[in-house]
């Protein structure tokens, strides 16, 4: 099961609650594409596995955030991997991407470049 919660200044996160305990051991966090135009878009994909090296439950609720441009607060997993939309600014730079559930996480950079 999981719970979503909305704050009034659009801040968002969601918690997985799971019936049998998983520990998460890893996430590794990839996107496509890695370098953006200015406005582009990439898929960011977050690979959740146990402390066993198995995928996790699916729909364990992973959070997302970045430093620059926007992402998808949060997504579900299926088959281990949790799947978010990076949008990125109208300005040059570079962000970082983190994907986290619990006290686990893992970061990405992408490269935004202007004109």
């Amino acid at each position: 099961m999981s719970i979503m919660a909305y704050a009034g200044n659009g801040a968002a996160n969601m918690r997985s609650l799971l019936l049998k305990p998983v520990k998460v051991g890893n996430i590794t966090v990839s996107a496509n594409p890695q370098t953006l135009a200015l406005g582009g878009t990439s898929i960011i994909y977050a690979n959740v596995t146990t402390t066993l090296g198995t995928s996790v439950p699916n729909g364990t609720a992973v959070n997302f955030k970045t430093n620059f441009g926007f992402i998808e607060p949060f997504a579900q997993t299926t088959d281990g991997i949790a799947i978010a939309k990076y949008t990125a600014p109208a300005q040059a730079g570079t962000a970082k991407i983190t994907a986290s559930f619990g006290d686990i996480s893992s970061d990405l950079n992408l490269t935004i470049s202007g004109p």
